[in-house]
């Protein structure tokens, strides 16, 4: 980021959202992303450190390939997964933008 805060990215759109639905694996991805948060944490303490400021990190949530009808059947795993890091890391991330989302996403995210 402009600013020299860490930028987290996640491409949740290559994600396999029924694979990891269908194979039980949430908890698994979600130990995963609880893993790249505390790298980030640790990531954001240090430079705020060296520069006497409070640095949190940004996070990208890249959506491009993910089809409508998939998030609409998988929503709850995906919004599990994004969830960590506001409810577990809330003084870790700054802001979570989502991007290439594919039209309706937004309505659907928010409801």
């Amino acid at each position: 980021a402009a600013d020299g805060s860490p930028v987290l990215y996640w491409a949740l759109g290559e994600l396999d959202v029924a694979g990891v639905a269908r194979e039980d694996l949430a908890d698994c991805l979600l130990m995963r992303q609880v893993a790249h948060l505390e790298d980030a944490l640790q990531a954001s303490r240090a430079i705020s450190r060296a520069e006497k400021r409070l640095v949190r990190c940004r996070l990208i949530i890249d959506l491009r390939g993910l089809r409508v009808l998939a998030l609409l059947r998988r929503l709850g795993v995906v919004k599990r997964i994004t969830a960590i890091g506001k409810t577990y890391f809330p003084e870790v991330t700054a802001s979570a933008t989502l991007i290439n989302a594919p039209a309706g996403v937004e309505t659907l995210w928010r409801g």
